[in-house]
C-alpha cells in the first residue's frame, strides 16, 4: 500500500527531502548541502545541475529508507524567483542559475521605472520593480550569453524556477505553479497567464515560458531509470509551491489528492512542517487571492483592533489555517503583501 509523501524541499543553501506517513509523522529525512557561487559582488549564482543532483541525493536517501512502492505522491516547496535557463533537447543548462539575491539586473529594474512602469506592472502582478523577481533576470541571460536569445525564440530554449527545474527533471514536463509564476514580474495574477505585454516590454519570447498550473495538479508522474530513484517511476508529482506562499499549510497540495496530508514549509524556510487538515483543506484551497485582500489592506495603516477585525473576516482564518493573527496589528500594509501567503495584489 502507497502509505507516504515525499516533500522535495528545494532551499537556497541546501537541497532536503522528506518522507511523511498517513499521520503526519517523519519516516525519513535528508539533506544535502548546495554550493554557492560569486562570480563578483553583489551577485549570487548556482550551478543548475548541482541543485538537481542534490535533491536527487536527498531524495534517493529517503526512499532507500522506505519499502518499495510505498511512496503515493511527491510535492515540491522551493526557493524562488531564482531563474534557470535550459536547452529543450538536451537539457543542459544555458547558464548558472541567478539566484533571487543576485543584484546584477538593478540597472534595468532602474530604466523600467524611468519609463514609467511601475504602475503597469504593479497592476497586473502585484509586485514592485525589482531585481529581486525573474523577469530582469530572464532579459540579463538572454542579452548576455552568445546565441540564447535567438534559441530561445525558435523555442529551443526554456525558462523556468526551481520547481519548474525540478518537476522537468522528474516528469519531462515544462510547468509552473501559480505561486511561482507570480514571482516572475511576467504573470497576470488576474487571469493567472503571462502578461504577453509585460513579456514585450522585458524582451522575453513567450515560447520559452512554462505552462501555469494550479498548486494542487497531476503535473506528470517520475520517468523511469533516474539514477536512485528508479522505485518512483511511476509515481505523480502533484502539488508544487514557493516556499513563502506554502507557508500556508494548504498550498503545498498533495493533501488534496492523497491521504488528507498538506506538506509545507515553514515561513522564512526553517524548516518543513506537516498539518493534518481534513476536509478544511479541501475547502481553503479555493480561496482566490481577491478574497484575501481586503481584508489585510487598512487606508493609511489603520489601528491594531481595526486590522484584526478585518482580518478574522479573512477566509484563511476563518478556517484557522493563517498564523498571522497574533502580528498582523504591528505590520504595514506592504509588510503584509509579502506576509500574508495569499495576498498577491497591491498596496
Amino acid at each position: 500500500m502507497s502509505q507516504y509523501i515525499l516533500a522535495l524541499d528545494q532551499g537556497t543553501t541546501s537541497s532536503r527531502a522528506i518522507a511523511f506517513d498517513r499521520s503526519g509523522n517523519i519516516a525519513a529525512l535528508s539533506q544535502q548541502s548546495l554550493p554557492q557561487h560569486y562570480p563578483q559582488a553583489g551577485w549570487v549564482e548556482h550551478d543548475p545541475l548541482e541543485i538537481w543532483d542534490t535533491q536527487r541525493r536527498a531524495a534517493a536517501e529517503v526512499i532507500a529508507r522506505l519499502p518499495e512502492g510505498s511512496v503515493a505522491g511527491i510535492g515540491v516547496t522551493n526557493q524562488r524567483e531564482t531563474t534557470i535557463l535550459w536547452d529543450k533537447a538536451t537539457g543542459e543548462p544555458v547558464y548558472n542559475a541567478i539566484v533571487w539575491q543576485c543584484r546584477r539586473t538593478a540597472e534595468l529594474c532602474e530604466e523600467l521605472k524611468r519609463r514609467g512602469l511601475e504602475e503597469r506592472i504593479r497592476s497586473a502582478t502585484g509586485l514592485l520593480i525589482d531585481a529581486y523577481f525573474s523577469g530582469s533576470k530572464i532579459r540579463w541571460i538572454l542579452d548576455n550569453v552568445p546565441g540564447v536569445r535567438r534559441r530561445a525564440e525558435r523555442g529551443e530554449v526554456l525558462f523556468g524556477t526551481v520547481e519548474s527545474w525540478l518537476i522537468w527533471k522528474l516528469t519531462g514536463r515544462h510547468v509552473t505553479d501559480y505561486a511561482n509564476a507570480s514571482r516572475t514580474m511576467l504573470f497576470d495574477i488576474h487571469r493567472l497567464a503571462w502578461d504577453e505585454e509585460l513579456c514585450g516590454i522585458l524582451g522575453v519570447p513567450t515560447a520559452m515560458l512554462p505552462q501555469p498550473v494550479p498548486n494542487s495538479a497531476v503535473y506528470g508522474t517520475v520517468q523511469p531509470s533516474i539514477p536512485g530513484l528508479e522505485s518512483l517511476a511511476g509515481v505523480p508529482v502533484c502539488g508544487a509551491a514557493g516556499d513563502q506562499q506554502s507557508a500556508l499549510p494548504v498550498v503545498l497540495a498533495p493533501v488534496l489528492l492523497i491521504g488528507g496530508v498538506a506538506i509545507h514549509r515553514v515561513e522564512g524556510g526553517r524548516g518543513v512542517g506537516v498539518h493534518i487538515i481534513g476536509m478544511a483543506a479541501k475547502r481553503a484551497a479555493q480561496i482566490q487571492p481577491d478574497q484575501c485582500r481586503g481584508f489585510l489592506t487598512v487606508p493609511g495603516e489603520g489601528q491594531a483592533a481595526e486590522r484584526h477585525a478585518l482580518l478574522r473576516q479573512c477566509p484563511a482564518q476563518k478556517l484557522g489555517l493563517c498564523g498571522l493573527s497574533g502580528t498582523v496589528g504591528s505590520l504595514k500594509n506592504d509588510q503584509l503583501s509579502h506576509r500574508c501567503p495569499l495576498f498577491r495584489g497591491g498596496h
